[in-house]
């Protein structure tokens, strides 16, 4: 290869020797002339070239096989505008940025230690949009809006969605429990107004409502129905479905102690109220199997009082 260089190289002198020699002995041909040197000169160097890269290995493997780029880098168009961009990360890792045609980033791909971002970034105006990434090990698509919210969708093995403000702070969340069920929160102000899932006993729905500044909730069972608690926590009303399959309504007292209830009869025929004192019924309602009405007062163990033996000790028609 360096003897058949050294060889073009003395040939193209010799050429240029000659040429120059014509030019001198023909000035005022020179225009006709000037062509065939620049025509022969193109040919010379054009053999050279191609005989570098066609019986050079080394050459040959440089320019078929693959480009090195260091980054940073940026790539351009014909105006100077800046299309794309190959960046480095406060932790050494490549970012790659996207820019639409008003220069606006309008993705991102690429993950920096510690930055809590998703891998892929969807932008508009510089607003995060959409990202899907990695939280945990699980993948993770992350979706918000202009203003100040964000939605989370994480898959595996703990599936939720989270919707967010800007700040962080959870708006909704819908997720699966320990024991496998599906369950959704409300939030305001970072805690818990609204709970919907599935009771732990009975696999029924519950759906809970809690009170802004008190331990007050309303609790909607699928098996009982409702239950109020006080401003204390405690239970202050119940009302629902009993085991009998007949409805019912209880009200508590401040202790949260179950005091009164209105029910029906053993047959579920009649109506029925109850008066609780301490763990027995006191005063009692209802309708005898004659469709009268009665009413039963109980005081000392064993002693009972009702309308309708009243009535009949004292003669008096019932």
């Amino acid at each position: 290869m360096k003897d058949e260089l050294t060889n073009l190289r003395q040939r193209v002198a010799d050429l240029e020797t000659t040429l120059a020699a014509m030019a001198v002995k023909q000035q005022p041909q020179h225009r006709r002339f000037f062509p065939t040197v620049v025509f022969s000169a193109a040919v010379v160097c054009a053999l050279v070239i191609g005989l570098c890269f066609s019986s050079s290995g080394t050459a040959t493997a440089v320019m078929q096989g693959p480009s090195r780029v260091v980054a940073p880098f940026e790539v351009v168009d014909g105006k100077g505008r800046t299309l794309f961009k190959i960046q480095m990360s406060a932790s050494g890792a490549g970012l790659g940025i996207f820019y639409d045609d008003a220069g606006q980033e309008v993705a991102i791909i690429g993950h920096a230690n510690g930055s809590q971002q998703p891998t892929i970034r969807v932008m508009d105006k510089g607003i995060d949009k959409v990202g899907i990434g990695i939280s945990k090990g699980d993948g993770l698509i992350q979706v918000g809006n202009d203003v100040d919210s964000k939605v989370q969708l994480v898959s595996g093995e703990n599936a939720d969605v989270h919707i967010s403000t800007a700040e962080g702070q959870l708006v909704t969340r819908m997720f699966k429990t320990k024991s496998g069920d599906g369950a959704m929160d409300i939030n305001k102000g970072g805690k818990p107004r609204v709970e919907l899932g599935i009771a732990e006993k009975g696999d029924c729905g519950i759906i809970t409502l809690y009170s802004n500044t008190t331990q007050a909730r309303t609790i909607l069972l699928g098996d009982y129905g409702m239950r109020q608690t006080s401003a204390q926590g405690q239970p202050a009303f119940q009302a629902g479905v009993d085991d009998r399959g007949v409805g019912y309504a209880m009200a508590a007292g401040r202790s949260g102690k179950f005091l009164s209830r209105l029910t029906t009869d053993d047959n579920g025929v009649t109506g029925r109220v109850e008066v609780m004192g301490s763990d027995e019924i006191k005063v009692l309602m209802g309708v005898k199997e004659n469709d009268k009405g009665d009413i039963c007062a109980t005081g000392a163990p064993g002693k009972q009082v009702c309308l309708s033996i009243l009535a009949a000790k004292s003669l008096i028609p019932y």
